[in-house]
């Protein structure tokens, strides 16, 4: 048994985050990770997240996503990372992958 402990982002890696250039996506996976987050962030950085689009595990964190301020939200097949990025991807845009 574990117990899940929010870990606030250091003032380095939030400066490296608001570096980054557009465009941003954001797995979402987990509401109160997504919640802990936003509340932890300083404004800009909520903000600047909040423009982001939001790849959500789930029709439920879809919902919370657009609730907490996300206004470009995707829902993904299932939680698994391919899943969430493939969202992220309009269906005229993706490539089939051959192996």
């Amino acid at each position: 048994v574990y117990a899940r402990v929010p870990v606030r982002p250091s003032a380095r890696r939030l400066a490296v985050l608001q570096a980054l250039p557009d465009p941003w996506l954001l797995p979402v996976s987990s509401g109160e990770a997504l919640t802990a987050l936003l509340a932890q962030v300083p404004d800009p950085v909520r903000v600047r997240l909040q423009r982001a689009q939001a790849l959500a595990a789930s029709e439920r964190l879809a919902g919370l996503a657009r609730h907490l301020g996300f206004a470009d939200v995707r829902v993904a097949v299932d939680a698994r990372p391919a899943s969430l990025l493939a969202a992220a991807v309009p269906a005229s845009q993706a490539v089939a992958h051959v192996s």
